[in-house]
C-alpha cells in the first residue's frame, strides 16, 4: 500500500471541489476590506504598516484558532456514529492513516485560505515600520496555532462519538489554552508571583502573537518567550496527533463491545411531564446531556477565576491600571462570546444530525406537525442554557455593582459610571436577544446546510459580525473612536440598536423559513450536495 492513502486520495478530491477556490477568494477580501479599513484611519504614516499588520494579524490568528476546530472536530466522530469507521479497520489502515487522512482532507480549504492571505500580509513590508524577521515570525506563528486547531479538533473527534458534543469540547480546549491558563498565571501574579508558573502563558498563541513584535521580541525576555511559546504549541500538536493515532482504532472497538452504563435520572423542570405528554419530540430533546453538561463545565472552571479576580477589585490602589476589574470585564466578554457559540453550535447542529440520519423524515410521516418540532427544540434548547445564563446575568451585574462601589479604585471619572452600566446592561438585553436568534437561526442553517460547520459559521456570521466588526473597527481605527462621554454613550447605544434590529429581522426570516420550507428541505435529503 502506499503511504497515507487516505491522505492522498482527499487531497485529491479536495482539490477538485469548488468551493477550495471560493474559501481563498473569501479570505483575501476580507483581508482586503481590513487593509483598505486600517489605511483610512488617522494613523501617522511611519506607523501605519505596524497598525496593518496589527489589525490583520488579528483577524488572521482568530481564524487560525477557530478555523481547524470547526473542520475537524466532526471528522472522525461522525465515522463512528455512522458506523463506517470499522469497515476501514478491516484494510491493513492504520490509526494514524485515518487521522492524517481526515487531517489532509480537513486542512487544505484553511491552509489555502492562509496561504492566500500571506500576500496581503506582507504589504506592511512596503509600506514600513515592519521587518522581514518580525512578517517572518508572525507568519511561522500563523501557520502554527492552525496545526494546531485542526490537531485539538481531531484529538477531540478521536476521542468522542457524537460530533454536536466533540465541536463543543474543542472550543472548550481552544478556550483553556489560549485564555483561561493566562488567566490562572495573571491571578497567581497578582497574589503570589512565582515566575517558575510562566509555563502557563506558552499555550496561548494570543502571548505568542504578542511577543512576535519587535517591540516586545527585542525586550530581555522577549526571543526566550516566544519561542518557548512556539514551541509548547507544537508540542501539543504532536501530541495531539499521536494520541488521536493511538485512540482512534481502539475507541470504536470500546465503544461497540462495552455497554454503556445507564444515565442518570435528570431532574426535569416544572411542567416538564405536560409538555412531553403532549410533544413526544421533547423526550428526545431534554435527554440529551451534552449541551448543558459543555456550558456549565466551562462556568464551572471559568466562574470562580473571575471571583477570585473581582475579589481583589476592593484592595486596589489609587495608583497603577486596575488590572483585576481588566480582567474581570474581558473573561465576562469572552464568556458571553462563547456561551453564545455553544449555543448557536447546538441549536445548529440537532436539526443538521436528524436531517442528515433520516429522523425528520420519520418525523413528518407521523401526525406531529412542524410547529411541535420547532417548539420542542426551542424549549429544550432555552432549558439547556438557563443556569448559563443565568450566570452571566449576575456577573454583569456584580460588574455594575463594583464600579458605583469603587469608582475611586477603578479610577472611573464623573459620568463614566453611566456608560459602564450602560454596556452591562445592554450587554445583558444583547444577551438574551442573540440567544433568541441563535435558536431560529440556528435551527433553520442546520436544516437547510448538510455540513454542520458550514451552518454554525453562517449562523454566527450572520448574528454576530456586523456588531463584532463595528466594536473591531472602533478600536482600529481612531477616526471611528468619539471622545466625549456623549459620544460614546451613543456610539454603544448604536451598537446595541444595530444588534437588536439584526436580531429581530434574522428570527422573522428564520421562522418564515422553517414554517414554509420545513418540509421541502427535508425531502431534499438525496439530493445534489449543497
Amino acid at each position: 500500500m502506499t503511504f497515507l492513502p487516505i491522505a492522498a486520495r482527499e487531497l485529491t478530491v479536495a482539490a477538485r471541489r469548488p468551493g477550495t477556490c471560493r474559501f481563498r477568494a473569501y479570505w483575501v477580501l476580507i483581508a482586503l476590506i481590513m487593509f483598505g479599513v486600517v489605511s483610512l484611519g488617522h494613523t501617522p504614516p511611519a506607523r501605519l504598516g505596524h497598525a496593518v499588520l496589527t489589525a490583520s494579524g488579528i483577524v488572521t490568528l482568530g481564524f487560525c484558532m477557530l478555523g481547524g476546530i470547526w473542520l475537524t472536530a466532526d471528522s472522525i466522530a461522525a465515522e463512528k456514529q455512522g458506523g463506517t469507521i470499522g469497515l476501514l479497520f478491516l484494510t491493513d489502515l492504520k490509526g494514524y492513516d485515518i487521522v492524517f487522512g481526515k487531517l489532509a482532507a480537513s486542512s487544505i480549504n484553511a491552509f489555502f485560505g492562509l496561504l492566500a492571505v500571506f500576500p496581503i500580509l506582507a504589504l506592511p513590508l512596503l509600506m514600513g515600520s515592519v521587518t522581514g524577521s518580525e512578517f517572518s515570525r508572525l507568519l511561522l506563528l500563523f501557520g502554527t496555532t492552525l496545526f494546531f486547531s485542526l490537531s485539538v479538533g481531531l484529538l477531540v473527534s478521536a476521542m468522542t462519538d457524537d460530533p454536536r458534543k466533540s465541536l463543543g469540547l474543542a472550543l472548550l480546549l481552544m478556550a483553556v489554552a489560549a485564555g483561561l491558563l493566562p488567566a490562572l498565571w495573571c491571578l497567581q501574579n497578582l497574589s503570589l508571583n512565582l515566575s517558575w508558573l510562566d509555563f502557563l502563558l506558552w499555550p496561548s498563541p494570543a502571548f505568542a502573537f504578542r511577543y512576535g513584535f519587535d517591540s516586545f521580541y527585542k525586550t530581555r525576555g522577549g526571543p526566550g518567550n516566544f519561542w518557548h511559546s512556539l514551541q509548547t504549541i507544537w508540542l501539543l500538536t504532536a501530541l495531539s496527533l499521536a494520541w488521536a493515532s493511538f485512540v482512534t482504532p481502539r475507541t470504536w472497538q470500546t465503544h461497540e463491545s462495552k455497554s454503556r452504563k445507564p444515565a442518570r435520572r435528570r431532574r426535569k423542570p416544572r411542567g416538564w411531564d405536560q409538555a412531553e405528554a403532549a410533544n413526544p419530540f421533547c423526550r428526545v430533546t431534554i435527554r440529551d446531556r451534552a449541551p448543558s453538561s459543555l456550558a456549565n463545565l466551562l462556568l464551572a472552571v471559568a466562574a470562580p477565576i473571575w471571583v477570585c479576580f473581582f475579589s481583589f477589585i476592593p484592595t486596589l490602589g489609587t495608583t497603577g491600571p486596575p488590572i483585576p476589574f481588566i480582567v474581570c470585564f474581558i473573561l465576562a466578554f469572552a464568556l458571553h462570546a462563547l456561551v453564545k457559540l455553544l449555543v448557536m453550535m447546538e441549536s445548529a447542529s440537532r436539526l443538521n444530525h436528524d436531517r442528515n440520519s433520516g429522523a425528520l423524515e420519520l418525523l413528518l410521516v407521523t401526525p406531529l406537525p412542524i410547529t411541535a418540532i420547532l417548539s420542542a427544540q426551542k424549549k429544550a434548547l432555552r432549558e439547556h442554557f438557563r443556569r448559563a445564563l443565568w450566570v452571566l446575568v449576575l456577573l454583569n451585574v456584580a460588574l455594575i455593582f463594583a464600579v458605583f462601589e469603587f469608582p475611586r479604585q477603578l479610577q472611573i471619572g464623573i459620568g463614566d459610571e453611566w456608560i459602564f452600566e450602560e454596556l452591562c446592561v445592554g450587554g445583558i438585553v444583547v444577551l438574551l436577544a442573540d440567544v433568541e436568534a441563535s435558536l431560529w437561526v440556528g435551527m433553520w442553517q442546520g436544516l437547510s446546510k448538510r455540513q454542520t460547520y458550514k451552518a454554525i459559521i453562517i449562523t454566527v456570521l450572520q448574528l454576530l459580525l456586523p456588531c463584532w466588526f463595528l466594536a473591531f473597527l472602533t478600536i482600529i481605527n481612531p477616526r471611528f473612536s468619539p471622545g466625549s462621554q456623549l459620544g460614546l454613550a451613543g456610539m454603544f447605544g448604536t451598537w446595541f440598536v444595530i444588534g437588536l434590529i439584526g436580531d429581530a429581522l434574522s428570527i422573522r426570516v428564520a421562522k418564515y423559513r422553517l414554517n414554509k420550507r420545513f418540509r421541502d428541505v427535508v425531502a431534499q435529503r438525496y439530493d445534489k450536495p449543497d
